[in-house]
Parts: C-alpha cells; sequence; structure tokens
C-alpha cells in the first residue's frame, strides 16, 4: 500500500515537471537575452528552466504588454504554469475553465484526526501511528544552546503564556512582532518570545511595556526547536494554565483574537488550533495552537519536545508541525479547530481563502503571501482589507522595506 503511495507521488510530480517544463519553454526566448545566453543556460540543465520559474510574475506583466501572437505564444503558457506551482496541477485545470473552490463555512468544532480516534478505536489508533512511526525515541537535550536574554526569574505557574518563536535572518524583532505581542498582552497573557539566534539592536530597557521574557538558542531547527528552548529555560510553562505556541509568520491582528478565544471556549476539548489541515498528514496547522492545563501539565507533553532535534533539515520541522496533533490525541487528548474543514478536503485554507479567514473572525495574514513573487498577485486587496479591521499597515510596509522585498501591490 505504501509502496503504491509513493509510486502514484512519484507518477504526480513526473507529470508537474512535465507540464511546467512545456509551458515555460516558451518564455526561455524572451528571458534570455541572446542565443549565446539561451545556449549557455540549456547547458546547465535544470537551472534553464529555474529563472523562468522564480520570476514568472513579472514575466506575466511583461507579455501584457506584447502583441497578440506573443501574449498567446508565451503569455498564455506562463499563466498555467502559474497556477500549476500555486495550486497543483488537477486545480490549475478547474480554475482555468472557471471550476474554482468556493469558501465553505465550517463552525468551531472537535475534530477526529483520523477517523474513530476520538473513539479510541483499535483501528484508529493503528492508524494514527503509521503516520507518525518515524518519531525518535531518543530524547535531545538543548540545555547548552536555550539562554535567557530578557526576564530571568520569570515564573508562569498558573499563568496564560503565549509563546511566540521568532525567526528573522538579521536577528531583528520588527515592528509588527511587537504590535503582536502587545495584543496577547491586551488580552491577558504573559509573552514569552523565544528566538533562533540573539537579537540584534533590541532596547531591552523599554521591552518590558511588551514582553515578560525573551529566550535564544545557538542551534539549528525551526519553531518547535524555538519552543523547547523556552520549555527548557523556563520550565515553569509546564504549570501554566493555558499556553499559546506560536510564531511570527504572520501580520497580527487584523481584527482580534478575542473572538476566536470567546468562541472556542464554547468547544469541548484539549487543545485547539485555527485551520485543521489533511495535507502530508491531518493535523491542526501549528502557527498558533492552544493548550490547555491538562496537556501541557501531561508527561505526553514533555515527551514530544524532549524528542524535538536541533537539526535544520526542514524535513525534520514539517515532520514535527503534522505530527504534533496527532502525538496529543494518542495519549487521548482532544482536538479541536476553529474552521474544521472535512477530511477528505486537501484544500490549506490558511493560503486558498486569506480573505474569507480573516472575514471568518481569524486575524491573520501569512507573511508569505509578501516574501514569494508567486503569491503576491492574490492579495491585491490586502490594505484596504487590513484598513477595515483597524491594522497599521505601515509595519507590514516598514518590515517588506527592510528586508528590501519589492511586492507588486504596495
Amino acid at each position: 500500500m505504501e509502496k503504491d503511495m509513493n509510486n502514484c507521488l512519484l507518477l504526480i510530480k513526473i507529470v508537474r515537471e512535465g507540464i511546467l517544463g512545456i509551458c515555460l519553454f516558451p518564455a526561455t526566448f524572451v528571458f534570455y537575452q541572446t542565443w549565446k545566453d539561451w545556449f549557455d543556460a540549456f547547458g546547465t540543465g535544470k537551472n534553464f528552466i529555474l529563472p523562468i520559474q522564480d520570476n514568472i510574475h513579472e514575466l506575466i506583466t511583461q507579455e501584457c504588454k506584447r502583441n497578440t501572437i506573443h501574449r498567446l505564444l508565451v503569455g498564455l503558457p506562463l499563466r498555467f504554469a502559474r497556477r500549476v506551482l500555486l495550486f497543483g496541477c488537477r486545480r490549475a485545470f478547474l480554475s482555468g475553465v472557471g471550476l474554482k473552490h468556493q469558501f465553505k463555512h465550517f463552525p468551531p468544532a472537535q475534530v477526529d484526526l483520523v477517523p474513530g480516534l476520538l473513539q479510541n478505536t483499535t483501528e484508529a489508533r493503528q492508524q494514527a501511528h503509521k503516520l507518525i512511526k518515524k518519531f525518535s525515541e531518543k530524547k535531545i537535550s538543548i540545555s547548552e544552546y536555550a539562554h535567557c536574554f530578557f526576564g530571568e526569574g520569570s515564573f508562569f505557574k498558573g499563568e496564560r503564556v503565549a509563546v511566540i518563536a521568532h525567526w528573522d535572518p538579521d536577528n531583528f524583532v520588527d515592528p509588527y512582532v511587537i504590535h503582536q505581542c502587545q495584543h496577547f498582552r491586551s488580552l491577558g497573557f504573559k509573552v514569552l518570545l523565544t528566538s533562533s539566534a540573539k537579537p540584534e539592536r533590541f532596547d531591552v530597557q523599554s521591552c518590558s511595556d511588551w514582553l515578560d521574557a525573551f529566550v535564544f538558542r545557538t542551534c539549528g531547527g525551526y519553531d518547535f526547536t524555538s519552543w523547547k528552548a523556552a520549555l527548557e529555560v523556563f520550565p515553569s510553562l509546564y504549570s501554566a494554565r493555558e499556553v499559546i505556541l506560536t510564531n511570527d509568520s504572520y501580520f497580527s491582528p487584523i481584527g482580534s483574537f478575542e473572538t476566536v478565544h470567546r468562541k472556542m471556549m464554547e468547544v469541548p476539548c484539549d487543545f485547539w488550533g485555527l485551520v485543521r489541515c489533511n495535507q502530508i498528514r491531518p493535523h491542526l496547522q501549528s502557527y498558533y495552537l492552544v493548550l490547555k492545563k491538562q496537556v501541557v501539565m501531561h508527561p505526553a507533553f514533555k515527551n514530544f519536545f524532549d524528542r524535538v532535534s536541533l537539526s535544520g533539515d526542514r524535513d525534520n520541522a514539517v515532520f514535527y508541525e503534522t505530527s504534533f496533533s496527532l502525538w496529543l490525541s494518542l495519549h487521548h487528548f482532544h482536538p479541536a479547530a476553529y474552521i474544521p474543514i472535512p477530511m477528505d478536503s486537501q484544500l490549506n485554507y490558511t493560503f486558498e481563502f486569506w480573505e474569507e479567514i480573516i472575514k471568518s473572525g481569524i486575524p491573520i495574514l501569512k507573511r508569505e503571501f509578501f516574501i514569494r513573487k508567486n503569491y503576491q498577485h492574490r492579495i491585491k486587496n490586502w490594505k484596504s482589507v487590513c484598513t477595515d479591521k483597524n491594522y497599521p499597515t505601515d509595519l507590514i510596509e516598514k518590515y517588506l522595506e527592510r528586508q528590501k522585498i519589492h511586492h507588486l501591490n504596495l
């Protein structure tokens, strides 16, 4: 069964790459200025197509200004290739003929990540174990790599705490992150920032207005490693009343998290996330997870983080992101989601319906929309949406300016 699935995935990848190659090939004669450039690039193999793929949005913009024949022979295939890059082959075809997915509203509810897991059936538990079978049994210490930068002596027993994983290529804490922290403070949460490196140009004197503690690490890893560092430095987190595990990968609050938390209080569960996702394996998306005290105080929670590696391998990070919810479910904790999409849906609502989820009450706009050129055209009205929700759009503009990210919709 697993072998058949791997063969199927390989076939899908081959078909996707073939379609992309066919669609992008006409644009190579436009992208490379001379025949010498074209032949030199062709001789490098796969790099021949990759620059076209990376600059696809700008090329489409250029093709709109050319004659009809050019737009048909180059522009049309480029547009289809962009759909394939964003949505995959099947959905690119459906959107191309006008059959687009519609946002479906699902009220907050408990979720059964694997059919029967909430009822603790043997078959469901076996299936869930198979989905996370590669999880290491080895405990990995982070003690020598986790350091307290600010807030030493903070005590979080009995508190509601937002633990925010921070990453920045320049080790800088942006104003939009400070704004995010201030919002959590206004909702009654203690705020702990945990970074992938020691911060630069950081004003320790004024941070107490929006921050309770700051941890940084000197090892590889992603969000789960940063959260692991926070737990290492402040073990009192294991006695907190409620813990939010989140990160700075989104701009917020575009509205307020207060509405989401109020509605989720009505759903009987032990932990919850904003959106359920079924890609890779069924999980609650890890950019915002809320854990109640019965979870954080349980040995299963600590056991998971004890096994989180210090590796910079992205595959490891994806595994933790998509396995954590199943791990807790296997230890008899009940998950819930603000948007509990059905088990058979392969849509990523966070990226597919960014505007609709903001209107539904989830106050976030993912940073990736601005960073990835292939996503930028999807958020043409981001400024008006943010302004309507009273979010200071200059925070986004300042971030993009500092990162030297040219956004077409600014």
